[in-house]
């Protein structure tokens, strides 16, 4: 962000834009540098205060409800978490859901009478239901919770990965701050996202660059010990030099000489490998349209039904046929699409928590 467009944010977000700011740079350093326990406690109660802070503006200031439940929801997340813990293992994930799940069955229990209730009534009912987790903690379940001494955890809970390790640790921070700018668009946040675009055209560019080194080292390697097909690796890398020598001297244009080649040699070559293709396609789709199960005959029948409506004798087999062709591929077709596409969304969004988490690590180039 520049200086201009940050002097011109409210004096709130400023805040909030230079807090962010100091908490990535004190956290990517932590991977590097030794801090003392002591800083990494002010820190985290800072960054805790700070969520309290943000919990009572949008409460209090935006829903205008006064509340006195926090302390209780924050007891069940602690207790709930620590419980997980120590039930199913010492792991930060099994924690978190351990809080979040016992804070939302908290939260389901006393929204279902407060929201109810108006007025000091409400101030009253949240203060009892605050006070009935402590009461419970101190009382029948002091053999769980420990009673005031509360929980001890023996060993100290792992996060997904090693804090310690700067790649992941980067990697994590960057991906919780992108789902953040995308999810708020807040001016900090839009502004966050407009600058690593920027660096990602920026790395774009620079694996553009490592592409082509390592695409002229195989076929120069390939070249130099004479290996089986070697003459193909010199008509690669011989119009590969000509195209950018041409591309780059005389330009790209609709009328240059780059877009002759290309319209003329490439454009036929790519034609003449889908025409290929086309055959093992088509012998892909005789073995698949057997009716050997019930599936395959359904399959076989809407592609029958699909390639003979959208033909052109289709409507004079019926005239109604192409309309009924045309409604395979919006309902049923569609249908499926979607629900191939939902599977690969939650797949997609499964593998991306795997990586920001640390826990699909084979990106890197180890074997973990």
């Amino acid at each position: 962000m520049t200086r201009s467009r940050l002097l011109h944010l409210p004096w709130e977000d400023r805040i909030f834009a230079i807090v962010i700011v100091a908490v990535i740079i004190f956290g990517a350093s932590q991977s590097v540098l030794d801090f003392s326990p002591f800083y990494l406690n002010f820190v985290s109660n800072i960054l805790i205060f700070s969520i309290a802070a943000l919990s009572y503006n949008l409460l209090h200031g935006y829903t205008g409800l006064i509340s006195l439940g926090s302390a209780g929801f924050y007891m069940v997340g602690a207790y709930g978490g620590a419980l997980a813990m120590q039930s199913l293992g010492n792991n930060f994930g099994i924690g978190l859901l351990g809080a979040l799940g016992m804070s939302a069955a908290f939260s389901l229990i006393v929204g279902s009478v407060a929201t109810r209730i108006r007025g000091v009534y409400f101030l009253l009912i949240t203060f009892a239901f605050s006070m009935l987790p402590w009461l419970l903690i101190k009382g029948p379940l002091r053999d769980i919770t420990g009673g005031h001494t509360g929980m001890h955890l023996r060993i100290v809970p792992s996060f997904f990965f090693d804090i310690g390790d700067s790649s992941l640790f980067l990697f994590f921070t960057m991906g919780i701050l992108m789902m953040i700018q995308f999810f708020i668009p807040h001016p900090v946040s839009l502004e966050f996202s407009s600058v690593i675009y920027k660096w990602i055209i920026v790395l774009m560019a620079f694996a553009l660059v490592l592409a082509i080194g390592n695409l002229i080292r195989h076929h120069t390697n390939k070249i130099r010990r004479k290996k089986e097909d070697w003459p193909y690796s010199i008509v690669t890398l011989t119009g590969m030099v000509v195209m950018a020598i041409i591309g780059l001297v005389w330009g790209v244009d609709p009328d240059s000489l780059y877009q002759s080649i290309y319209l003329n040699v490439m454009a036929p070559l790519g034609a003449t490998m889908f025409a290929i293709l086309a055959y093992y396609m088509a012998s892909a789709a005789y073995r698949a349209f057997r009716a050997r199960s019930l599936e395959a005959t359904l399959l076989l029948a809407s592609a029958f039904i699909v390639m003979i409506g959208f033909m052109p004798f289709g409507q004079y087999i019926h005239p109604k046929f192409p309309a009924f062709a045309e409604w395979v591929m919006k309902v049923p077709n569609m249908a499926s699409q979607r629900g191939i596409l939902l599977g690969v969304a939650f797949g997609s969004i499964a593998t991306a928590l795997k990586i920001i988490l640390g826990i699909e690590r084979s990106w890197l180039g180890g074997k973990e």
